[in-house]
């Protein structure tokens, strides 16, 4: 049995498009010395890609991917510069999502060869077969990462809610937040609360909406800023109001935008991949389209079409969402650089004016977080419970458990206090392994480009050729052998790009994140230029 939650089984429904053209399931036989492949058709009917399975998978994936990572990449593109920044959420978008086309890939290829199961979810199945237990430790590592770093970016955030609007300390503000998000823990069945991620979706479009707002605000403001003298644009900040300036002004609105600062790569890489934070949700996903499919095949259809299928109809969805969220993401953090410049607060929201708008987007925004809680540790329990309690009724055991977990999380919210830093470091580290590292080492490991299949078939038509019997079966109109090996090539390259990005922003931005904690001062101070102790 897998430690992560079964995915979700969604409604096929067919819709009156036109069929996509019939795909070919091809299945191969070998003998000591032969191989030959049979083709089988097919079924033009049920089954289609476009349904409103699908539709929904795709919302869901979107849904997942806008969270609290969106916050933060204002404050990641002062870092790197506009036009890096632009281009590097674009490249994001496509390593990530290309990370779980491969994953897709590697589990289509173990399943073929037979040595996956069923019992077991996709990630563990692809790390079994190409690492073995060393595999499934890696990935389900990487997501309790990721997944406990952002329930603690979300417990960063509702502490400094609480402490800014009910006036408590920070210790008070821990303690409170422990309690209510213990009680939160408690929910086993969390179909009550699912609700609440479309109601935080909302929330963070309105959020959005008050960035486009206040940006335009903001962005008027320049003319205003350039006639301030230096030491006051560089001081602003630390000396308060300025005479003349409305509090939507900022200072780093009139300084000239970096287009590219390099030094800056380690603070933006965790919060960009971060950003894309459906990557640990995509493979269920993409397992209840498979079930979906299966539910609606005619009796008959083999696991082979089924899969084909389902292939197919997850890479219209997970290209359709990626290539949305890259949009919402480039527009949020260059409409926050352009608006507030360098001196950008960690999550854009700070950086908004006081008032009854920012308060209740804080307010609702915390109360989501806080909800949607419970959904973000369901993986978290999945894993530890059994590990630690065996499986079977703990009735008694898990309520302290699940308790014992959240203060550890507020430990951590303790050394890493700041909502962007506990983003960056999430990023850096549980995500960067899931969307860039693991996805490229397993896909280099298990070659799905180079199945037994595509062997035997080269062999095969090489001796058919040689005798002028026939042509090359893997010739064809797309380009026959030589294409396929410009694809494979290219597939090894971004597989290999993959890894060594991911370890490079990994290395970059844990170290850019612990300087911070060191010398949290530093960055302000190189925003305005002058000394916080003067």
């Amino acid at each position: 049995m897998s430690p992560f939650p079964e995915p979700v089984v969604m409604e096929v429904v067919a819709l009156t498009e036109p069929e996509p053209e019939p795909l070919t399931a091809i299945t191969t036989t070998r003998d000591s010395k032969s191989a030959a492949k049979t083709k089988e058709p097919l079924p033009s009917a049920p089954l289609t890609v476009w349904t409103g399975s699908t539709f929904r998978a795709f919302a869901n994936l979107l849904k997942t991917m806008v969270g609290a990572g969106v916050l933060t990449l204002p404050h990641a593109t002062s870092k790197f510069g506009l036009l890096a920044s632009v281009v590097g959420i674009a490249l994001a978008g496509y390593g990530t999502s290309a990370a779980i086309i491969f994953a897709v890939r590697c589990n289509a290829k173990v399943c073929e060869r037979g040595s996956g199961g069923d019992e077991v979810g996709v990630w563990e199945r692809i790390g079994r077969a190409a690492y073995g237990r060393l595999g499934v430790v890696s990935i389900i590592s990487s997501l309790l990462i990721a997944q406990l770093g952002l329930s603690a970016a979300y417990y960063d955030f509702i502490v400094e809610t609480i402490m800014q609007h009910a006036a408590l300390s920070h210790l008070h503000a821990l303690a409170v937040t422990w309690v209510l998000l213990t009680l939160v823990s408690m929910i086993r069945k969390l179909s009550s609360v699912a609700i609440l991620s479309l109601v935080g979706l909302i929330t963070y479009i309105y959020i959005i909406a008050l960035l486009v707002a206040y940006s335009s605000e903001a962005l008027d403001c320049s003319a205003a800023n350039a006639s301030l003298t230096a030491d006051q644009l560089q001081c602003a900040a630390k000396n308060g109001d300025i005479a003349g300036i409305s509090p939507i002004c900022h200072p780093g609105a009139a300084e000239p935008i970096a287009m590219a600062t390099w030094s800056g790569f380690g603070a933006w890489f965790g919060p960009a991949v971060f950003a894309f934070e459906g990557m640990g949700t995509a493979m269920s996903i993409y397992a209840s389209i498979g079930e979906s499919m299966a539910e609606d095949a005619p009796p008959g259809t083999s696991s082979t079409v089924v899969r084909r299928y389902t292939d197919r109809a997850f890479r219209w969805v997970v290209g359709g969402a990626y290539s949305c969220g890259v949009v919402i993401y480039v527009c949020v953090g260059a409409l926050g650089y352009l608006a507030f410049g360098s001196s950008v607060e960690g999550t854009i929201l700070k950086s908004f004016p006081e008032g009854p708008a920012k308060a209740n987007a804080q307010i609702v925004l915390a109360v989501v977080l806080g909800c949607t809680f419970a959904l973000q540790m369901n993986p978290v329990w999945g894993v530890i419970e059994p590990a630690i309690l065996g499986r079977g009724d703990y009735s008694a055991a898990w309520p302290v458990l699940r308790g014992v977990v959240v203060a550890l999380i507020a430990i951590a919210c303790v050394l890493i206090p700041a909502v962007d830093a506990m983003i960056s470091l999430s990023g850096a580290v549980g995500f960067s392994l899931l969307g860039f590292i693991l996805p490229g080492l397993f896909f280099l490991k298990l070659n799905p480009n180079a199945s037994v299949a595509v062997t035997l078939d080269r062999s095969v038509a090489a001796g058919l050729e040689s005798m002028g019997r026939a042509e090359s079966p893997g010739a064809s109109a797309n380009g026959g052998w030589g294409a396929t090996l410009r694809k494979n090539a290219l597939d090894v390259v971004v597989a290999i790009a993959l890894v060594a990005i991911g370890c490079t922003g990994s290395v970059l931005g844990v170290y850019d994140v612990f300087q911070q904690q060191q010398h949290p001062d530093a960055a302000i101070e190189a925003s305005l230029g002058c000394s916080l102790d003067e």
